[in-house]
C-alpha cells in the first residue's frame, strides 16, 4: 500500500517506512544496505514489514533524490 485510505494504519504504508528509513540513514550518515535492514527490522515491528516493502521505501527515497549510493555501494543522505 503506497497511498493511505481510512481503513488502514498509516504505519503500514511505504511512506511511513520511507520516513523511518530516512531518519535512520540521516542519523547514521552512511550505512550499508544489510545493516540498514537489520536496524529497520529492530525498530519497525508491524507484520507488514518485509523485504519488498523495505526496497519500495528505498526506491521511493532514491526517486525523490533523498538518498544516494556512494562508490562503495553504501547508502547515504543526498
Amino acid at each position: 500500500m503506497l497511498l493511505l485510505d481510512r481503513a488502514n494504519d498509516p504505519r503500514n504504508s511505504v511512506y511511513y517506512l520511507a520516513a523511518q528509513v530516512y531518519g535512520i540513514i540521516a542519523d547514521d550518515g552512511i550505512i550499508d544496505e544489510s545493516a540498514l535492514w537489520l536496524h529497520v527490522s529492530k525498530v519497525q515491528v508491524p507484520a507488514s514489514l518485509n523485504v519488498e516493502r523495505y526496497f519500495l521505501a528505498l526506491e521511493l527515497l532514491f526517486l525523490l533524490e533523498k538518498i544516494d549510493i556512494d562508490e562503495r555501494g553504501k547508502i547515504c543522505v543526498h
